[in-house]
């Protein structure tokens, strides 16, 4: 039996989830979870929330309350939008509820990874603070970045995809703090060392993805060896005891980010029969990413493991570009976002056909924008064709069902299913293809295929697919429900006004 560990990006908790949150790792993830599980493979699916990234830090500075408390809050908002969409997560993992553990391996790793010949200890001058005692760094912090021009923050930019120090975006902008009281102080950092053709050979016959090789040449065409960062001078995060005290607290997308994928192997060993997915060669490692962390997971999560002893890695990535909104990206500072909580829970539209229509759009190959007026044409046919074949199917006075001569279709559905990439698009174009055919299908047969659509559109629409076969399990007399029939119509028109300001 094929098995899987489906480790899910941990968002920063420091605000809820909107669609382009979701659209990419998130929702790709599931859809492949369920596909699997469909098989009968043994599937675990672990994610949960990057506590102690800088973003946390100044977010609790807004709200002027402390990280933990902000931690607390939003990773639980995360969880309800996650579970809003039906994202069937079998663990959530807060860093800041699982500290001990998360702190003990950001220590081991780098305790492990000093013993290697691949670290580098770096002077850096890096801008400090003096009202409030504070590095700016990560949020904080703000600049051009140097690889190619755009507007950044943090240690990673948005447009490329590359991965700059504080020294490499300038001119400097700090957010919350007047430039009369930050100094530059000399401080020492601790970094990996990779070459370029090791990671170019790391990826060989791993990743054919565009995107991938796309940032990563961009990234390494300008020198051959890249320093990753390990350590950053914050008071924030899991600190490091070496007789070199200067390290400070673990960088949370590399040392962190290794740390957290560590602790998934770990749960998924108390919960599936003691394999350790990161000892074993038969579970496959599955993961997904926005393209701006390629640099983060391949240059430095992947190197990190290898250089401590790992020999197993990643098996399966996917990497997804940015969802636009009506042209341009999402911002939660603009308030340009379509929220999961708004969209689900005030009913402007029901979670599957939120999770149909970003698998239709699913940004995995491309940029991809999320055109209102477009979305909402194309919601509105899929509910027009659904709601004709309900009414044909709620219109038949007699129930029997035979999968004579629809093996085609099931043949094609669980060939998607088998892939190992993101299947989103394959398979939401599928339901599309297979409810026009609906239209033609005789009225002697509409019931069995009604079924078998039932059964494929589980993956993405999972809550209509369990609504009916729960409903027909129910069924004492060996009929179905005209109001069960009648609930599954309860989509409704989608209509551009629902949205509101976005």
């Amino acid at each position: 039996m094929k098995k899987y560990l489906i480790i899910g990006v941990h968002p920063t908790p420091n605000g809820p989830l909107h669609l382009g949150h979701v659209a990419g790792p998130f929702l790709t993830l599931d859809i492949f979870y369920r596909c699997k599980k469909i098989l009968g493979y043994d599937v675990f699916f672990v994610s949960g929330t990057d506590s102690y990234e800088e973003h946390v830090s100044l977010k609790a500075f807004e709200e002027n309350t402390q990280e933990y408390d902000i931690a607390q809050k939003y990773s639980e908002l995360i969880l309800k939008d996650l579970c809003l969409l039906n994202i069937d997560l079998d663990t959530y993992l807060p860093l800041h509820n699982n500290r001990e553990r998360y702190f003990f391996y950001c220590q081991s790793i780098i305790e492990e990874i000093l013993r290697s010949d691949s670290t580098v200890k770096k002077n850096e001058v890096f801008p400090y603070d003096l009202l409030r005692g504070r590095y700016l760094s990560g949020g904080w912090l703000q600049g051009v970045c140097n690889l190619c021009g755009e507007d950044s923050g943090g240690f990673y930019c948005e447009s490329c995809g590359g991965h700059h120090q504080p020294d490499e975006i300038y001119p400097h902008r700090f957010k919350y703090t007047d430039e009369s009281n930050v100094i530059y102080l000399m401080i020492k950092s601790l970094f990996l060392r990779v070459t370029k053709k090791e990671i170019f050979k790391n990826i060989e016959g791993r990743y054919s993805n565009h995107t991938i090789n796309m940032i990563l040449s961009n990234i390494l065409s300008r020198k051959e060896i890249h320093l990753t960062r390990l350590t950053l001078p914050s008071t924030f995060g899991p600190k490091i005891t070496c007789p070199e005290r200067y390290f400070n607290v673990a960088f949370s997308y590399t040392v962190g980010l290794t740390a957290f994928y560590l602790m998934c192997g770990d749960v998924y060993s108390s919960k599936c029969n003691g394999e350790n997915a990161f000892d074993v060669e038969n579970v496959k490692i599955v993961t997904a990413y926005g393209f701006d962390n390629v640099s983060a997971y391949l240059m430095g999560m992947e190197p990190i493991l290898q250089k401590i002893g790992y020999k197993k890695i990643t098996d399966i990535n996917f990497v997804n570009q940015f969802l636009l909104l009506n042209g341009s990206k999402f911002s939660t500072s603009r308030n340009h976002a379509l929220w999961v909580r708004h969209l689900v829970e005030q009913k402007v539209i029901h979670s599957d056909l939120l999770r149909l229509i970003m698998a239709l759009n699913s940004p995995d190959k491309e940029i991809v924008d999320f055109n209102i007026e477009t979305i909402t044409a194309t919601l509105n046919e899929f509910v027009r064709k659904w709601n004709s074949m309900l009414y044909r199917v709620s219109s038949l006075t007699k129930w029997t069902i035979s999968l004579d001569g629809l093996d085609e279709f099931l043949e094609h559905f669980h060939s998607i299913c088998e892939k190992d990439k993101n299947i989103s698009r394959d398979l939401s174009s599928f339901i599309l293809d297979i409810l026009d055919i609906s239209g033609s299908i005789k009225d002697d047969r509409i019931f069995s295929y009604f079924v078998l659509i039932m059964y494929i559109i589980y993956p993405i629409m999972p809550s209509t697919s369990k609504l009916f076969f729960n409903g027909v399990i129910k069924c004492n007399d060996g009929c179905i429900s005209s109001n069960m029939l009648f609930s599954l119509c309860s989509f409704g028109n989608i209509y551009e006004k629902k949205y509101g300001n976005v």
